[in-house]
């Protein structure tokens, strides 16, 4: 017959061995929060929705996780967290489940465990522990915090776990083809005269936007032989402000008022003698703030400066008709009429000058003028800076 006291020792050292194979299997693990919908603010409705699910990786059967309650914390100024996704989750495996989510304060809260009668089946496998989504309510380059409060398995659970972790998600607009915003210049050839304008009409392209309001271009340029006298938008676009650089450069402020049919007016004045080839460029300076585009193209036009007989003629004329000596405009033989506008067109001032009269142009105020001069043969146009 066994000794009882055998049995016992034998039965100790099973259950002792039992617990150290038990202890030997169970594991570290670190809770991590992935995305799994990076936002796109200029999306589909799904595509601004966020969607954050913690993690521990992979769970073995023999830790015996049954449940879990699980705080989060975020911004509730960036994102609106408000809703349980358990699809494809070990929550789905649950048959007890609570949440609770507080969009004041910025906390959402899930309770569950597998069954709370009977023995419970332990979860084991790679799936998050559960999901939660919401909207991005913040603006371009605003950020969210997503971090752990607190994560609790429930007292069978034999693994230990470190939820010392955090996720950022941005608010961004995805890089497409389509969200680009340029310039279109139907016009295929201009060709300027010396002592001439002309009017250059230059379409800006939204493509599929709409929410530009605003929008800053720089145009500019490459001789100071040829200026911008006017810059006049349509009934789509409003001229705020020009604003003229160094090195005949322009800064154009414009509002828009209306995606459809957005174009500016150049009215270009000459006034060089000789031919010569001439480069416009055209970039985006600033926009609206979060707008949809994340493409800016630059647009170079070339025309002609062309000399012509009428040029030449009228070059001789202008030496022997009248003078423009440090600002002061002097009749030498016949009078002539000098008209003063504004880099945005406006007529500032107007004198009929015969030849005992002077005009002079130093008087006027602070800013840049175009001085028309005008005589029976022929008109000058001159650029006056006061400082």
């Amino acid at each position: 017959m066994i000794d009882s006291k055998f049995v016992n020792t034998i039965f100790a050292l099973g259950l002792l061995i039992l617990m150290s194979s038990s202890q030997a299997k169970s594991k570290d693990y670190k809770l991590e929060i992935l995305d799994l919908n990076p936002v796109d603010l200029c999306g589909k409705e799904f595509e601004r929705e966020v969607i954050v699910a913690p993690t521990i990786g992979t769970v073995i059967k023999s830790d015996s996780l049954i449940g879990f309650e699980l705080s989060l914390s975020y911004d509730p100024e960036v994102v609106r967290m408000n809703r349980v996704l358990t699809i494809n989750t070990f929550a789905d495996r649950f048959k007890y489940k609570k949440s609770n989510a507080d969009g004041d304060n910025g906390e959402i809260i899930f309770e569950g465990a597998v069954d709370l009668k009977g023995f419970p089946n332990p979860l084991s496998g790679s799936l998050p522990l559960v999901g939660f989504a919401g909207d991005f309510i913040g603006d371009c380059n605003d950020t969210v915090v997503f971090g752990i409060n607190y994560f609790f398995p429930f007292d069978d659970f034999k693994g230990s776990v470190d939820a010392d972790t955090s996720l950022e998600i941005a608010g961004r607009i995805v890089d497409k083809p389509s969200r680009s915003i340029g310039f279109d210049i139907e016009d295929t050839e201009i060709v300027l005269k010396q002592d001439s304008s002309t009017s250059l009409n230059i379409e800006l392209d939204l493509g599929e936007l709409s929410s530009l309001e605003y929008w800053k271009v720089r145009l500019t340029l490459d001789t100071d032989s040829i200026s911008i006298n006017d810059i006049v938008g349509n009934n789509s676009i409003i001229i705020d402000d020009v604003t003229i650089e160094d090195d005949n450069g322009y800064l154009v402020d414009m509002s828009i008022l209306d995606s459809d049919e957005t174009n500016i007016m150049l009215n270009i004045i000459s006034s060089k003698y000789d031919t010569a080839d001439v480069n416009l460029n055209i970039e985006t300076v600033e926009t609206t703030e979060c707008v949809c585009a994340t493409r800016f193209p630059n647009l170079e036009f070339n025309f002609t400066n062309r000399q012509s007989k009428d040029s030449v003629k009228s070059s001789v004329n202008y030496f022997t008709e009248f003078e423009n000596v440090n600002g002061l405009i002097i009749p030498k033989v016949n009078g002539i009429n000098v008209q003063v506008y504004s880099v945005l067109g406006n007529k500032v001032d107007e004198k009929y000058c015969n030849v005992n009269n002077v005009y002079d142009s130093n008087r006027l105020k602070k800013g840049i003028y175009f001085i028309k001069v005008t005589t029976s043969n022929f008109t000058k146009i001159y650029k006056k800076i006061n400082n």
